[in-house]
């Protein structure tokens, strides 16, 4: 998202991957490297972890299915936590 004026706008993919080889050549990395669908796991991780529902992760993909499933990391600490918490409401 940004901000023009007092509003705020969606990046649209070409625009996002626009400034992020720009960012990445100023940083000295080779931008070729780099797309934006390298942050869609990163971006669905994320999500998932702050508690976002699933279905609103796969609706900011703009997923028609549930592949964007695959791209949660769901992590060994992460299903520690979920285990946890199942035990801790065990009456």
């Amino acid at each position: 998202m940004y901000v023009k004026g007092t509003q705020l706008f969606p990046y649209t993919y070409s625009s996002f991957t626009t400034k992020l080889k720009s960012a990445l050549e100023n940083c000295g990395f080779a931008a070729e490297q780099y797309s934006g669908h390298s942050f869609r796991r990163g971006g669905a991780t994320f999500a998932m972890k702050a508690g976002v529902p699933y279905n609103l992760i796969q609706a900011q993909g703009d997923w028609k299915s549930s592949a964007y499933e695959r791209y949660l990391d769901k992590s060994f600490v992460y299903r520690l936590q979920t285990v946890a918490t199942m035990a801790a409401n065990i009456t």
